[in-house]
Order: C-alpha cells, then structure tokens, then sequence
C-alpha cells in the first residue's frame, strides 16, 4: 500500500511517527525529525534553504526561484484532471498531488485546523480534498485533536441523544456560552 503522512503545524504534530515518506507545509522544516518534501505556497522559500540542505528535502513551489532548486506544483494538470480551483490552503495542494501520484493511505498530522483563526478559512478546502480522497477509495487518517471534518462542537446534528446529550443539556449548555460571552463566530 503506497502510504503518506502530511505533516502540518497543528499541535498534533507531535504525535507523528515519521515511519513512512512525509510531506510538510511551510514552517515544518524547523521542528520535523525528517522530511522528503516541503511545501511552499507562501514566501519564505529564502529561508528554508539552509534546513534543505540540512535534511535533505525537496521543495514544491508555485513559482521557480533564480537561486534555489525547486519542483514547480503542477497547478493546471492538478485543476484539468479533479475539474477544479478550489485551493485554499497549502494542505489542500498536498492533497491533490498525494491523488494523482496514486496514495492509498494518507496519514495527517498538525493538520488541525481550528475554525478561529488563519486555518478556519482554509478548513472547508482541507475537508473538500479529504473527502475527494475519500471517494476515490484513499483511506484518510486524522488525529483526534484535528477539527478537520468534524462539526463545531464535536457531535452530529440531529443526533445528540443518541450520543448521550438531552435537548435540555444543550439548551443549558448554549445558555452558559451566551452569558459568558462565548458566542461561537463572534471572535471569541
């Protein structure tokens, strides 16, 4: 089974094993105990040269750069063969090149994605290519501390009491939210 882990800056990438190839977003180069490539959507190509030569990984970038060796993301290939542009995030690149190079298994870790913040925008991308991988029989694994296709609170709507929340447990519980101020949406 061809297997890959895409490695994130979420906190859960400490639980990575580094026991099959690994793919990086940006920034992982400073803290990760290996890896075969990185992922550069963003500009610091400048600065990850130093680790490239230090761990030995390739770069995949938008553009090429005059001074340093990179692999050039195949963006038309990738947007002519899934009949798409819905790219909002580095890991969603990650994702569609791991399809088309043929992986069966695809592990993420520090893809956590909070919905506040800079990686909330990007999440419903990230979910978009999980769930194409899913469909093409990928298998997609994720830590538990990812957001990544999971709702806001962690429950399935419709289903609460089967997962052993009452309606008035809910009620009680949005109330104590209100009145602390934590109103999911509103910066908090």
């Amino acid at each position: 089974m061809k297997e890959l882990i895409i490695l994130g800056n979420g906190l859960s990438r400490v639980r990575c094993p580094y026991d099959k190839e690994v793919w990086g977003t940006n920034g992982t180069y400073r803290f990760a105990k290996r890896l075969d490539e990185v992922f550069v959507f963003d500009n610091e190509v400048e600065e990850i040269e130093k680790y490239q030569k230090e761990l030995g990984f390739g770069i995949w970038a938008s553009h090429r750069y005059p001074d340093i060796k990179v692999k050039v993301y195949p963006i038309e290939q990738v947007m002519e063969r899934f009949d798409t542009d819905y790219f909002t995030d580095t890991v969603c690149y990650m994702l569609a090149l791991a399809l088309m190079d043929g992986y069966e298994r695809l592990s993420l870790y520090g893809v956590d994605m909070p919905i506040e913040g800079e990686y909330g925008d990007g999440k419903a991308g990230v979910e978009h290519w999980v769930g194409r991988a899913r469909g093409m029989g990928v298998q997609v694994l994720n830590t538990k501390m990812s957001s990544v296709c999971k709702s806001k609170d962690g429950l399935i709507y419709g289903f609460w009491e089967d997962r052993g929340f009452s309606q008035e447990e809910l009620r009680k519980s949005n109330l104590e939210l209100l009145e602390a101020g934590n109103v999911p949406g509103k910066g908090h």
